[in-house]
C-alpha cells in the first residue's frame, strides 16, 4: 500500500490549567509541579466521592482487566498465545480487511495538490449545538461523503451514536478546517453509546482546533472512551488530519483522535492537555492495530490515575487500558512534554501494551515523566512503561541533565524502557541523550529499568544522561544490592535458561546510588547492569557483548607560571579533549601541554585519556627549530630539528634527486626519495615492523604495504585509464588479484594454500569488501583455486549485509545456482566449495506485502526464499501464517539438498522419492498438515540419525512428544533449531506454519554448517 508524505507543521505554543478545571489561557500558563499538586488534592476530593476504580465500568463492553499484584515481579501475563515470542507470533500486522479498508480509501480519495495544503479558508465555528445530517440522509446508499462544517461534523457523531450507520465501508472526506470553539464535543461512538465508528475519515489535511470534552473522573460509561472518535472498530481508517488546542477530561481509554480502536495515520497535534483515570494518549487511549506518522507538538500534558503516554497508553492489570498487538511507528515528541502517572505507568511514546513494536519514535524537549509513590510497583520510561515489546530505533532526547527527568518514585525507571517483560522481547538502535533517570528502589537504568530473561538490549546509546537510585539499597530490601545500571538497572537469568543480553552499547555520563544516604559515585567501567533482582539468588549470568562506559575523566591543567580561566575539563564520550586551553605567559611563547612537568609526551585533541590526568603547560622563549648543513662528495647534506622532536636528513644529489629522511619519536621513519622527472618514492616503516611503500609517476601509483606477520598487499593505479589492480598475498600462502577496469567491472582471482584449509578452519578471502547487488550481471566473478582438492570453507567480504546475501556458483556451462546453504556472518558471506569454482555474490532478497517490517519471521522467510528453498504463494505474497503438508516439507528439504523437484506427475512426486530413497519419509499422508515433531523427526533423519545426550526435561508438554520424536526433538534442541513456543513448551502436535517452518529450516541450515 502507498505510503503518504505529510507535512511536519507544528509549532510550540499552549497554556492550561489544572487536572480539576480545564481551561485554555493564553496569559496563565501553570507550571508543572503546580498541574500536579492541583491534581493530587482534587484527588483527595474523589476519593471521598469514589472508593476507588477497581474496574472499569463494563456497560459499554469495556474488557474486564484483573487487578495488578502489588508483590509479583510479573506483569500479568497475557493469554499463551499471545505472547511476544517472535519465533511464532506475528505483531502489528494489519488484518486482511483492514487492508480492504485502506485500499478503499485510496482509491475513493484523490488528493490534488490544493487538497494536501492547509486550508486559507476562514474555519467553519461550532456553536455547540447544530447538527446536521442531511448530507447523509439524503445519499444513504453512497460510499463516499464530504462534509465541511462542524455541524456536518457533529452529524457524523449523531449518525453513529444512535445506531443510524456506522459507516462500515464508507469514506468521509474533511474539506474544510473545523472550529469547536471550546464547546463540548460529543465523542463519534463510545461514551456509553455502546456503538463504534468503522468507516474512514480522511482529513486531507485540515485541521480541528479547541476540541474540549468535559466529563468526571468517576468510572462510568458515559466518561470513558472519548475523543473525537470515541470508540472505533479495529479496521476503522482516520489519517491526515491536524488538531491544535486540545482539552479532554474523562475516566478511561481516552485519545485526541480516538479513545479506543482504529488504525491511525498523519496526524499533527499542537497544545494537548488530557486527564483521567487511566489508559489515555495524545493520539489514542487504546489501540489494537496501528498509529504511524504522528506528531505531538508545543504544551503536552497527560495526566493520569493509573496509567500515561504520549501516544497510546495501555496495560495488562488491573484496571488500566490495553494495547496488544499494536504497532506505532515514526511518531514525534517534541515540546514541553509532561506525562504524569499517579499510580501506575507512564511512557514517553507507549504506556504499556503486549505484544507490540514502537519503532522509529522520538520524545524530545523538555521531558518529564514521572509518577506518583502511592503505588510501590510503577513502571516509567522514556518511550515505554512496561510491556512485552519490540523497540527499535527509538530516541529520548532531553533539554538537559538537571531540567529533564523520568523517574520512578518506587521501581522500575529506564531512559527506553521501565519496565520489559520476560521472553524474547527487544530494545535495539535506541539513544537517550541530556537527560536524569531516577529511582527509588529497584531497577534504574539507562535504557531499561529490568533486563528480564531472554531480553536483548542492542546498538543503543546513552550520552550525558545521570542515572541516579536514589535511596539507600540497603533500605531497599535489607540488602546490600544495588539496582542501577548503565544500560540496565537488575537482571534475572531464570536460573541460566534464558540469559538475557546487552550488545555493542556506548554510555557516557554518571551513575550514582544513596549509598550510606549520600549520593555516591558508583560508576566503573563494568557497571553495565545493577545487581541481580531482590528477590533471586546468585549465581546469575548476563550476556555483555563489546559494550562500552566512557568513564568522563577529569583533565587538570596545571598552567606552570603561567595563566589561564580554565583549571579543569572533562573528556568527551571518545574519551578526548574537544577544546584544549592556551594560558598566557609574559616573555614566553606556549610551547604545548605535556604529561609531565619537565616535558614527557604532547597532549593533543586526538590523546586519548584513560585516567583523571593532570597536565603541564611548556613555554619557550623563542623557536626551537634549528637546521644546519654541509657538503661532501658534491652531495648537499642539510638536519632539521622540527618542532614534534622530530629529526629530518634532506640529501640533494648533483643530478637534482632528493632525499628526505625523518626520524618521529615514535620509533617511525619515513623516506622520501624524489627524482627529477618528478617520480617519487616514499617509504614508512613503523615501529611495530610493518612498512608501506608508494611509488609515484606520471602514468602510475603504486602502494605496497607489508604488516608485521609478512601479509603483502600491492595496489597498482593506471592514472591514464582510471584502472587498478590489487594484489594480496598473505602469509599462510594465501593469494588474490582483484581487477577493476575503466568501466567498473571487477574480477577478482583467489589462490587458496593448503596451509590455509589446515583444521577445517573457515578461510577468509583476501579481497576488499564487495557490495551485493541484486543484478547478478553487474556481480564481480571470483575465481577460486585451491592447492589441495577437497571440501573448503571460505567467507567472501560483503558491504550492506542482509539476510537475503547469497553465493551463487557459476558452472562450467555458465548457468548459475544460488548455494542454499550459504551462511551470512557478521562480515560477508560463509559457504563451502568442492575443489576450485567460480563465485558470484548477490542480494536476493524478496518483498512479500504480508511480511512487513519487523515480522517475526522477516528474517527467516528472506533467509529461505532467497536461497530458493521455499517460494511466495505468489510474487508478492508469502502467506506465513498458512499450515504446511508433509509434501510442502520434502519438497523444501528436496530443494535445499539441491535436488530438481519440478518434473513428475504431480508438483512433489521427484520430491517424494527423493525422501523415501534418503529415508527422510515413507512416501505416506504426504497432502496431511505436518506437525512440529513431524518436521524435526524429518531434518534428524536428513542430519543421519545424529546421537543425543539431552533431554527434554525443562519443558512443562515433554510428555506429549511422541517417543518416535523424542531423540530428534533433543537433538533439536541442543542445536538451537527450535526453542520451544515460550521457552517453557515444545507444542509437538501443533500444526506447523510456513513461518514456523522457515524459521526452523533456516535454523537447521545454520547449525548444520556452522
Amino acid at each position: 500500500m502507498k505510503r503518504r508524505i505529510f507535512p511536519l507543521i507544528m509549532a510550540v505554543l499552549m497554556t492550561t490549567s489544572s487536572i480539576s478545571s480545564v481551561v485554555m489561557a493564553n496569559d496563565n500558563e501553570l507550571l508543572y509541579d503546580e498541574i500536579i499538586n492541583s491534581y493530587l488534592e482534587e484527588k483527595e476530593k474523589k476519593e471521598e466521592r469514589n472508593d476507588g476504580l477497581d474496574n472499569v465500568e463494563e456497560s459499554n463492553n469495556l474488557e474486564e482487566l484483573e487487578t495488578e499484584k502489588e508483590s509479583d515481579i510479573k506483569l500479568d501475563k497475557p493469554k499463551e498465545e499471545n505472547i511476544l515470542k517472535y519465533e511464532e507470533t506475528e505483531v502489528g500486522k494489519l488484518e486482511e480487511n483492514t487492508l480492504e479498508t485502506l485500499e478503499q480509501l485510496e482509491e475513493t480519495t484523490e488528493l490534488s495538490q490544493e487538497d494536501i495544503n492547509l486550508s486559507e479558508e476562514e474555519s467553519t465555528i461550532w456553536d455547540g449545538t447544530s447538527v446536521d445530517t442531511s448530507w447523509y440522509d439524503n445519499n444513504i446508499d453512497e460510499t463516499s461523503y464530504s462534509i465541511e462544517t462542524a455541524a456536518q461534523l457533529a452529524g457524523i457523531a449523531k449518525l453513529v451514536n444512535e445506531g443510524t450507520t456506522d459507516f462500515s465501508g464508507k469514506t468521509i472526506k474533511l474539506t474544510a478546517d473545523i472550529d469547536l470553539d471550546n464547546k463540548e464535543w460529543t465523542p463519534i461512538g463510545g461514551a456509553g453509546t455502546g456503538t463504534k465508528f468503522a468507516g474512514a475519515f480522511e482529513g486531507v489535511g485540515h485541521t480541528v482546533t479547541n476540541l474540549k470534552i468535559s466529563r468526571e473522573i468517576l468510572n462510568a460509561a458515559s466518561n470513558n472512551r472519548i475523543g473525537l472518535f470515541g470508540h472505533c472498530t479495529d479496521n476503522a481508517v482516520i489519517q491526515n488530519l491536524n488538531f491544535e488546542n486540545i482539552n479532554i477530561k474523562g475516566c478511561a481509554y481516552i485519545g485526541t483522535v480516538s479513545g479506543d480502536g482504529g488504525n491511525i495515520s498523519n496526524i499533527n497535534v499542537k497544545n494537548v492537555n488530557i486527564s483521567g483515570c487511566q489508559s489515555m494518549g495524545s493520539i489514542a487511549g487504546n489501540i489494537l492495530k496501528s498509529i504511524s506518522n504522528c506528531n505531538i507538538s508545543g504544551n503536552i500534558y497527560i495526566i493520569a490515575n493509573k496509567d500515561a503516554g504520549g501516544i497510546t497508553s495501555s496495560n495488562a492489570g488491573g484496571i488500566l487500558g490495553k494495547g496488544t498487538g499494536s504497532n506505532i511507528n515514526n511518531c514525534y515528541l517534541k515540546g514541553n512534554i509532561n506525562i504524569f502517572s499517579e499510580n501506575g505507568t507512564a511512557g514517553g511514546i507507549v504506556g504499556s501494551g503486549t505484544n507490540i513494536i514502537v519503532s522509529n519514535c522520538t520524545v524530545e524537549g523538555s521531558v518529564k515523566i514521572t509518577e506518583d509513590i502511592t503505588n510501590p510497583y510503577g513502571y516509567i520510561g522514556g518511550i515505554l512503561g512496561k510491556g512485552y515489546a519490540k523497540i527499535s530505533n527509538c530516541d529520548v532526547i532531553g533539554d538537559g541533565k538537571d531540567t529533564s527527568i523520568i523517574e520512578a518514585k518506587y521501581t522500575y525507571s529506564g531512559g527506553i524502557v521501565g519496565f520489559m517483560g520476560e521472553g524474547n522481547c527487544i530494545t535495539e538502535g535506541c539513544t537517550v541523550k541530556n537527560i536524569s533517570v531516577l529511582g527509588a528502589y529497584n531497577g534504574i537504568g539507562g535504557i531499561n529499568g529490568i533486563l528480564h530473561y531472554g531480553n536483548t538490549i542492542s546498538d543503543c546509546t546513552v550520552e550525558n544522561v545521570v542515572v541516579y537510585q536514589t535511596t539507600n539499597p540497603e533500605e531497599c530490601f535489607g540488602e546490600e544490592r544495588i539496582f542501577v545500571g548503565a544500560f540496565a538497572g537488575t537482571y534475572l537469568d531464570n536460573s541460566g535458561k534464558n540469559i538475557p543480553t546487552v550488545s555493542r552499547c556506548t554510555f557516557t555520563g554518571e551513575l550514582y546510588s544513596d549509598i550510606n544516604n549520600e549520593k555516591t559515585n558508583i560508576l566503573t567501567e563494568d557497571k553495565y547492569v545493577g545487581d541481580l533482582w531482590y528477590n533471586a539468588n546468585y549465581p546469575a549470568t548476563v550476556n555483555i557483548e563489546n559494550c562500552k562506559i566512557n568513564i568522563p575523566y577529569k583533565i587538570i591543567f596545571n598552567h606552570n607560571d603561567g595563566t589561564d580561566t580554565i583549571t579543569e575539563l572533562k573528556v568527551n564520550s571518545e574519551n578526548k579533549i574537544d577544546t584544549l586551553p592556551v594560558p598566557k605567559r609574559e616573555g614566553y611563547k606556549f610551547k604545548g601541554w605535556y604529561t609531565l612537568a619537565e616535558g614527557g609526551e604532547q597532549i593533543t585533541k586526538d590523546t586519548v585519556f584513560e585516567n583523571d590526568t593532570t597536565v603541564y603547560a611548556q613555554w619557550e622563549v623563542s623557536s626551537s627549530s634549528s637546521s644546519s648543513s654541509s657538503s661532501s662528495n658534491n652531495n648537499k647534506t642539510e638536519i632539521d630539528k622540527n618542532k614534534d622532536g622530530s629529526t629530518t636528513i634532506t640529501v640533494t644529489k648533483p643530478d637534482g634527486t632528493v632525499t628526505e629522511t625523518t626520524k618521529k619519536q615514535d620509533g617511525s621513519v619515513i623516506t622520501t626519495i624524489t627524482k627529477p622527472d618528478g617520480s617519487k618514492t616514499e617509504t614508512i616503516e613503523k615501529e611495530d615492523g610493518s612498512t608501506i611503500i608508494t611509488e609515484t609517476t606520471e602514468e602510475s601509483k603504486i602502494t605496497t604495504e607489508i604488516d608485521a606477520a609478512g601479509n603483502k598487499t600491492e595496489i597498482a593505479e593506471d592514472k591514464n585509464s582510471g584502472s587498478t589492480t590489487t594484489t594480496v598475498n598473505k602469509a599462510d600462502g594465501t593469494s588474490s588479484i582483484t581487477k577493476i577496469d575503466e568501466n567498473g567491472n571487477i574480477q577478482i582471482e583467489v589462490n587458496v594454500s593448503k596451509e590455509a584449509m589446515e583444521n577445517n578452519a573457515i578461510v577468509d578471502l583476501p579481497i576488499s569488501s564487495i557490495n551485493g547487488t541484486k543484478d547478478k550481471s553487474e556481480a564481480p566473478i571470483i575465481k577460486i583455486d585451491v592447492e589441495e582438492k577437497g571440501v573448503t570453507k571460505v567467507e567472501i567480504p560483503v558491504e550492506n549485509i542482509t539476510d537475503g546475501t547469497v553465493a551463487v556458483i557459476v558452472k562450467d556451462d555458465g548457468t548459475e545456482e544460488i548455494l542454499k546453504t550459504s551462511i551470512v556472518s557478521e562480515n560477508g558471506v560463509v559457504f563451502t566449495v568442492d575443489g576450485n569454482a567460480t563465485i558470484k555474490v548477490i542480494d536476493n532478497s524478496k518483498d512479500f506485502i504480508d511480511v512487513p517490517d519487523g515480522f517475526w519471521g522477516d528474517s527467516a522467510i528472506n533467509f529461505t526464499t532467497s536461497r530458493e528453498i521455499f517460494a511466495g504463494t505468489s510474487e508478492v505474497t508469502f502467506s506465513p501464517d498458512d499450515t504446511m503438508t508433509r509434501a510442502m516439507i520434502i519438497t523444501v528439504l528436496a530443494r535445499s539438498d539441491g535436488q530438481d523437484t519440478l518434473n513428475g506427475d504431480y508438483w512433489y512426486e521427484q520430491a517424494s522419492i527423493w525422501a523415501v530413497e534418503n529415508g527422510i519419509s515413507d512416501g505416506t499422508n504426504l497432502e496431511n498438515s505436518v506437525t512440529r515433531e513431524q518436521i524435526i523427526s524429518m531434518l534428524y533423519r536428513y542430519a543421519k540419525n545424529p546421537s543425543v545426550t539431552g533431554n527434554l526435561d525443562n519443558y512443562i508438554d515433554v510428555l506429549d512428544v511422541s517417543d518416535y520424536a523424542r531423540n530428534p526433538m533433543v537433538w533439536a534442541v541442543e542445536n538451537g533449531i527450535i526453542q520451544g513456543m515460550d521457552n517453557e513448551t515444545l507444542n509437538p502436535k501443533g500444526e506447523a506454519t510456513r513461518a514456523q517452518v522457515a524459521t526452523i529450516i533456516m535454523n537447521f541450515i545454520k547449525a548444520m554448517h556452522k
